[in-house]
């Protein structure tokens, strides 16, 4: 087989090989020819189909590297990497030639300054470079100006705050203008004081409220503007009846205010005096806080009215907050005018009703009703009461909202069935059926009691009265003193208002020569060492009043100058200082406020008859004198 046909091919043709034989004949037996020679070839025939490829064979070896191709495009720029150390400072080059000079004027110390485009000195303006001085004739600050040190000042203008925390000499230099300009200082000091424990208080803005709810006298310090919200003693209820049913309730006391924006609150409201009232230095002025009403009973007309509160003194005009009017007990008994009405006590069914009490300060009292057995409420200073027809609640009170409390509700009635309550600020409810009396109000609220239920009951106290006083104690105080002088070597002071002498605590002001005074001088301590002629008053303000209400007291020499109110009929013993005082003048002084003598016994008693008789409402001042002193002649105890 041939190649070709191994690959799938055609058979050969055998043309070509049988034209090459030689054909040996007859001879038989010859040897054989010599072969001829090869035909030509004959044509291929037609290509078989391919076979299948064959097995790969080997890798053959890696040819020569090709030459390197063209440098494509540039990427873009990859993110920045972190900043490398800092490499070491190199060396500081040489220094620049010299400026020029500047500008030199004046004399040695003297203070360099620009005078129309050149240097300038003078010598009202120098600074010591030795001892660090600045000097100048004239110095205008128009800010704020804080001294540290040592400031010594020829001329000193200043527009604005100064601040000196050292020492300010001031040399051959007067106040020229201390009774011309107004000076003002900032304070916070109490303006008022009281005869009694000082009441509590509630600052607001630049004013202190003193709420006071017992009768003193209230003495200012200095002149001091001041409110005042003022109310009654409220009206006690009326009683209950089993026949006629409930009792009214008592009004509220009546209000006096020139407190603004408090008067919106009570349409009655009627205040004495508009706007601030002034108060006078070292003038007493007598507070009296009314009291409630008392109950009312099934066999009286009706309970009691409230007392009036009342502020009077030097000056001002009395200011008076009517007492609340009393509520009607049951029967048809009608509630009874006051400040606020009170309401009027309950009838029986089908017999009319009863009138309330009209109020002159605050609201009139409800009516007495007949149908539900009820009594009328009792009015308030915020609105009337309710007619006993209806509810029979109280009048509303008002609340003073700097202190935060309610003041003035009219009580509630009472009633055949459930009482009526009262009209807010400690007004007492009314008493319910089945023989409940009336509730009290509240002390120091100016509130009506309430009235008595169905049946043999009393109705409630009305509650006693408040007034609160507003003082001025903070912000600018400007006062013109006067003027300063020398008349003659003398030091003359010549103030537009008093002059006040004030040294620390323990100390004394301290006159080494003569003392004149032509109009009213206060002190607090003073010690003269040679003449003293006072022409006008000399007034010692400073008084601790005390009110005594034991049977004994103890006097000590640091009470000196005491006043002291002995309002305990029953007191009887008195003890001076175990050592006598070493100043001549040394005084206490004694009030017998009583309505009766009262006998007291005196111990460490050198000289002074025992027992001590002290009249009624009358004041016993107890002095001691040093001998050859002012001529006395005796060291010891008398009387004046």
């Amino acid at each position: 087989m041939s190649l070709n046909q191994m690959l799938g091919g055609a058979p050969e043709s055998t043309v070509g090989t049988t034209l090459g034989t030689v054909s040996t004949g007859g001879g038989g037996g010859g040897g054989s020819g010599t072969p001829g020679a090869s035909g030509p070839s004959g044509p291929s025939g037609p290509s078989g189909p391919t076979g299948p490829t064959g097995l790969t064979g080997p890798t053959g070896p890696t040819g020569l590297t090709g030459p390197t191709g063209l440098t494509g495009p540039t990427g873009p720029t990859g993110p920045t990497g972190p900043t490398g150390l800092t490499g070491p400072t190199g060396m500081t080059g040489p220094s620049g030639p010299s400026g020029p000079t500047g500008p030199v004027a004046g004399s040695d110390t003297q203070i360099i300054y620009n005078k129309a485009g050149v240097a300038g000195a003078t010598g009202v303006l120098t600074f010591n470079y030795t001892s660090g001085t600045l000097t100048t004739s004239a110095l205008v600050i128009s800010n704020n100006a804080a001294v540290n040190g040592t400031a010594t000042v020829g001329a000193l203008t200043v527009t604005n705050a100064t601040s000196m925390t050292g020492a300010l000499n001031m040399n051959t230099c007067n106040i020229s203008n201390v009774g011309t300009e107004l000076f003002s200082s900032l304070t916070t000091d109490p303006p008022v004081i009281f005869s009694i424990a000082t009441p509590p208080s509630t600052i607001c803005g630049a004013y202190t409220y003193f709420t006071c709810t017992t009768s003193c006298t209230i003495t200012p310090i200095g002149n001091v503007s001041a409110f005042y919200f003022a109310v009654g003693g409220g009206g006690g209820g009326g009683g209950g009846n089993y026949s006629h049913g409930g009792g009214g309730g008592g009004g509220a006391g009546g209000l006096q205010t020139n407190i603004p924006g408090l008067s919106a609150s009570a349409a009655q409201f009627n205040s004495t005096v508009s706007g601030g009232i002034r108060l006078t230095a070292t003038q007493n002025y007598t507070l009296v806080i009314g009291n409630g009403g008392s109950a009312g009973y099934t066999q009286i007309p009706n309970g009691g009215s409230g007392t009036a509160t009342t502020f009077s003194g030097f000056g001002i005009t009395t200011i008076l907050a009517a007492g609340g009017g009393a509520g009607g007990s049951s029967g048809g008994n009608p509630g009874v005018a006051g400040g606020s009405g009170g309401g009027g006590g309950s009838v029986i069914a089908g017999a009319g009703t009863t009138a309330g009490g009209v109020g002159t300060q605050g609201f009139n009292g409800g009516i007495g009703g007949n149908l539900t057995n009820s009594g009328g409420g009792g009015g308030g200073i915020g609105s009337e009461g309710f007619s006993g027809l209806g509810s029979g609640v109280g009048g509303s009170a008002i609340t003073f909202p700097i202190v935060g409390n309610a003041y003035g509700g009219g009580g509630g009635a009472g009633g055949g069935g459930a009482g009526a309550v009262g009209g807010g600020g400690g007004a007492g409810n009314g008493g319910i059926n089945a023989g409940s009396s009336g509730d009290n109000a509240t002390e120091n609220s100016g509130s009506g009691g309430g009235g008595g239920g169905k049946g043999t009951t009393s109705g409630g106290r009305g509650g006693s009265g408040i007034f609160i006083l507003a003082v001025f104690t903070g912000g600018l105080i400007l006062a013109q003193f006067g003027s300063i002088s020398t008349i003659t070597s003398n030091l003359h002071i010549s103030a537009t208002s008093n002059l006040v002498l004030t040294s620390g605590a323990g100390r004394n002001v301290t006159v080494s020569g003569a003392l004149t005074t032509t109009g009213i001088t206060t002190l607090s301590a003073l010690t003269v060492t040679a003449n003293a002629t006072v022409l006008g008053n000399l007034i010692f303000p400073t008084v601790n009043v005390f009110t005594v209400s034991g049977t004994s007291l103890t006097l000590t020499t640091a009470s000196a100058g005491s006043y002291y109110n002995l309002i305990n009929s029953g007191f009887s013993a008195l003890t001076l200082p175990l050592s006598p005082p070493t100043m001549a003048g040394t005084f206490w002084t004694l009030r017998n406020a009583t309505s009766s003598y009262l006998s007291v016994t005196v111990a460490n008693n050198p000289n002074l008859a025992t027992p001590l008789i002290l009249s009624s409402s009358n004041n016993t001042t107890i002095v001691y004198t040093v001998s050859g002193v002012n001529g006395a002649t005796i060291s010891g105890y008398v009387l004046f």
